[in-house]
C-alpha cells in the first residue's frame, strides 16, 4: 500500500505549471545556497566572496558614475 501523501506530493508535482516547476528548482537551489551560506565552515568563505563581488561591482558603478557624468557635461557643452 502507498503512503497518500507522497502519491499527492507526486501528482502535484507531475501536474504543475512550468513556472511553478521553475519556482520550485529555484527553491531548492536557493535552500542549498542558505545551507552553504550558514555552514561553519563553508559560510565564512562564501560571504567573504559576496562582499568581494559587492565591493568589485560598487566600485565598478562608481566608474560608470563618473564616466556618465563627464558624458552628460560634454553634452551640454556642445550644445551651449
Amino acid at each position: 500500500m502507498s503512503n497518500p501523501s507522497v502519491t499527492a506530493t507526486i501528482s502535484a508535482n507531475d501536474q504543475a505549471a512550468p513556472k511553478l516547476r521553475e519556482l520550485l528548482e529555484l527553491t531548492k537551489k536557493l535552500e542549498s545556497t542558505a545551507k552553504a551560506a550558514f555552514k561553519e565552515n563553508g559560510g565564512n568563505a562564501l560571504a567573504n566572496s559576496y562582499r568581494q563581488a559587492t565591493s568589485a561591482a560598487q566600485q565598478h558603478l562608481t566608474v560608470l558614475e563618473k564616466m556618465h557624468s563627464v558624458h552628460l557635461a560634454r553634452l551640454m557643452q556642445l550644445r551651449h
